[in-house]
């Protein structure tokens, strides 16, 4: 069955490794509607490629240390955070990192044996 939908044209720049992964999922969640174009297709320039790879990094290193980001709704500027509250919860953060990578060490040991 076909809905019709309003739709809004959009332009994905996806690393090429996970091309076929966004795709599939994009196609299995039916949220778009793939269209060809004449033009010319363009590679990424280099800048755009490091910019890319050093964004996935920045998310990827968030999500280890468990922090959000999102899209910002309005330029704010950040409230100012003391630096010894700053390296506080730091600190916080990586003993409870220690601590549960010391009980995933545990665990594997027991399994092992």
């Amino acid at each position: 069955m076909v809905f019709m939908e309003r739709m809004k044209k959009i332009e994905l720049v996806v690393l090429k490794r996970d091309v076929d992964t966004v795709m599939r999922y994009l196609g299995e969640a039916g949220c778009l509607q793939l269209i060809g174009e004449g033009g010319v297709q363009t590679e990424p320039t280099l800048t755009e490629r490091e910019t890319a790879e050093l964004k996935v990094k920045v998310e990827a290193v968030a999500r280890f240390l468990g922090l959000h980001i999102g899209p910002r709704e309005r330029a704010e500027r950040p409230t100012a955070v003391k630096p010894r509250e700053a390296l506080r919860a730091a600190a916080e953060r990586l003993d409870q990192l220690d601590r549960g990578r010391e009980a995933l060490r545990r665990d594997l040991k027991a399994l092992a044996d």
